[in-house]
C-alpha cells in the first residue's frame, strides 16, 4: 500500500514539473498580457475539475445507495414489538443438560426465578431469536405429500410457552404453545405465514396439516396448531432475498424435542432467554444472571443484548459498506469543492482588470459576480450529468450490496445531483464574492 502511495505521488508530481519545462516563454508572456483566460493550462484545469466532479458523482451516488439500503433494513417492520425486550444467551454444552427432562427443567425453573423479578412482564427461552440466523432443516413431506429436498428448507426453532407473547408476535390463526404441549402430548408446531404461502398456498385450512422433517420418524409428525405473523430473520439460505428476510419458519415446544435432538443442537447453537419488562428495571442484567445461575450454576453467558442490538449486528456488513463509501464520498465532495473553488479563484484573479473596466463602464456588481460564477457552475453541471450516466452503470456493480431499493433509485440520484449543484454554487461564490470589494479606479491604476 505504501509503495502504491509513493508511486502515485511521484507520477502526479511529475506532471506539473513536465508542464513547466515545456513552457514557451514568449507565448506565456503574451497570454499573461491577455489575462490567460483561453490558455492551454486553463483548459487542462477545467478538464481536471470536470473529471473530479464526474467521479465524485459516482462515489456519492454509490454511498447514497448503500446508505439508503442500510436505512431501509433498519426500518423494516420486524413483525413483533422490540421495545423493552432484553435477551441473554447461554451455552448448554454441559454434561448436566444432555436430556430433554434436564434441559426443560432448567428452562422452567430459571423462568420461574425471572418472573419473580419486579417489573418483568413475560419471559421465555428459544433456540434463536429474530435478526439471528436460525437452524436450517429440510421438510420431508407435508400430510403425506413429499417435498423435494432441494426446495424443502425451513428455519427450525424450539421455544418454551410464552415466547410469542414475550415478543408480542401477532397470532393469525390457531393457538400458541401451552404447558400442556409436553413430552407426552401429541407433537405440535407453530408456523409463520411465509411457510404457508410457500408450501401450502392452496390449502383452505392449514391448521391440522402434518409436517415431517428429514431425520425424524413418521410418528414424529408435527401438527400445525398455530400460524403467526412473519418475523425478520438473518438470511442463511444463500438466496437473493437480502440480509434480512421473512423466511418459512417452524417453532416446536422445547419439551417435545428428543434427547438426541438436544445433544446434537447444543453442540452448535446456544438458546436465548427472552425477557419483556414493563419499563426500566434497574440492574436487570445482574438480576437475570443471578436468577439463571441459581438453578444452573456455572453456566457460561455469552452476553446480554437488546433486540435493537441484535438488529444492528445483523446488518453489520451493510453498516461497514455504508461507512466506507460515505467516507470516500465525503473526500470526493471535498475535492470537487476545492477544484471548483480553485478554478474560479484563478479565473477571478486573471480577469480582475476586465471586471474592473466593466465596473468602471457601469456594469452592476451582481452581473459581474454572475459572470465569474457561471463557468464553474456550467462545468459542474456538465460533470454531474456525465457522472449520473456513469453511476447508472456503476450501480450495477453494487447490485449485490443493495437491498430494499433499486440500483436506479430516483431519490438517491436526485438528492446527489442537488447536493453537488449546491456544492458547486457555494465553491464558485466564495472566490467570486471577492469582487464586491473591487475598486475599479484602483484596479485601473494598478494596471
Amino acid at each position: 500500500m505504501t509503495a502504491v502511495s509513493l508511486l502515485a505521488g511521484v507520477i502526479f508530481g511529475l506532471f506539473p514539473a513536465i508542464e513547466v519545462t515545456a513552457v514557451d516563454l514568449r507565448s506565456a508572456l503574451a497570454e499573461a498580457g491577455r489575462g490567460g483566460t483561453g490558455s492551454r493550462r486553463q483548459r487542462k484545469r477545467q478538464m481536471l475539475v470536470f473529471a473530479e466532479v464526474t467521479l465524485g458523482v459516482v462515489l456519492v451516488v454509490s454511498a447514497g445507495l448503500l446508505l439508503r439500503t442500510l436505512f431501509t433494513l433498519l426500518h423494516i417492520d420486524p413483525g413483533f414489538q422490540a421495545k423493552n425486550v432484553v435477551t441473554a444467551s447461554l451455552s448448554l454444552q454441559d454434561a448436566r443438560y444432555k436430556t430433554t427432562a434436564d434441559t426443560t427443567r432448567l428452562f422452567r425453573n430459571s423462568l420461574d426465578q425471572i418472573h419473580a423479578i419486579p417489573g418483568i412482564e413475560s419471559a421465555a427461552v428459544a433456540l434463536s431469536l429474530p435478526y439471528q440466523r436460525a437452524l436450517n432443516l429440510n421438510i420431508a413431506n407435508i400430510s403425506g405429500r413429499p417435498v423435494a429436498r432441494s426446495s424443502g428448507l425451513v428455519n427450525f426453532v424450539y421455544a418454551t410457552p410464552g415466547f410469542f407473547e414475550a415478543l408480542r408476535i401477532p397470532l393469525l390463526r390457531g393457538r400458541f404453545f401451552t404447558d400442556r404441549d409436553n413430552a407426552g402430548a401429541p407433537k405440535v408446531a407453530v408456523v409463520d405465514q411465509a411457510l404457508i404461502d410457500f408450501y401450502l398456498p392452496d390449502t383452505p385450512d392449514p391448521l391440522g396439516q402434518q409436517i415431517n422433517l428429514y431425520g425424524g420418524a413418521k410418528a414424529d409428525a408435527l401438527t400445525i396448531v398455530g400460524i403467526i405473523n412473519n418475523i425478520l430473520q438473518q438470511q442463511g439460505w444463500g438466496t437473493e432475498e437480502g440480509p434480512l428476510a421473512r423466511l418459512p419458519q417452524i417453532w416446536v415446544p422445547a419439551a417435545q424435542l428428543s434427547d438426541r435432538d438436544y445433544q446434537l443442537i447444543q453442540q452448535f447453537m446456544s438458546p436465548s432467554w427472552v425477557v419483556r419488562t414493563r419499563g426500566n428495571v434497574p440492574g436487570l442484567e445482574q438480576k437475570m444472571r443471578q436468577a439463571i445461575l441459581a438453578v444452573g450454576p456455572r453456566l457460561p453467558f455469552s452476553g446480554f443484548h437488546t433486540i435493537d442490538e441484535l438488529r444492528t449486528g445483523a446488518v453489520a456488513q451493510q453498516r461497514y459498506h455504508a461507512a466506507l463509501f460515505s467516507a470516500v464520498a465525503g473526500l470526493a465532495i471535498l475535492l470537487c469543492m476545492l477544484g471548483v473553488y480553485g478554478l474560479i479563484a484563478q479565473s477571478v484573479a486573471q480577469r480582475t482588470r476586465e471586471f474592473g473596466i466593466r465596473l468602471a463602464l457601469g456594469a452592476k456588481t451582481d452581473n459581474i459576480i454572475r459572470a465569474a460564477v457561471l463557468p464553474g457552475i456550467k462545468l459542474s453541471v456538465a460533470g454531474i450529468a456525465c457522472g449520473i450516466v456513469l453511476s447508472l452503470f456503476a450501480a450495477r456493480l453494487l447490485k449485490s450490496l443493495i437491498w430494499g431499493i433499486t440500483p436506479t433509485d430516483a431519490t438517491t440520484f436526485i438528492s446527489v445531483a442537488t447536493l453537488l449543484i449546491i456544492v458547486a454554487i457555494v465553491a464558485s461564490l466564495i472566490p467570486a464574492l471577492q469582487l464586491v470589494k473591487l475598486d475599479p479606479a484602483q484596479t485601473l491604476r494598478d494596471e
